[in-house]
């Protein structure tokens, strides 16, 4: 929508949310990964 309407302060924010969700999203999935039973040794 930001993009259509070309409001580039919309569009910076939303790719800098999106770049935020995705490095926790990845931090998250790397300690799921990590917390079996086995991955402590």
């Amino acid at each position: 929508m930001a993009q259509e309407e070309e409001d580039q302060d919309s569009v910076a924010e939303v790719k800098a949310m999106l770049d935020e969700f995705t490095e926790r999203l990845d931090q998250m999935s790397t300690k799921l990964l990590l917390s079996g039973e086995y991955d402590s040794m």
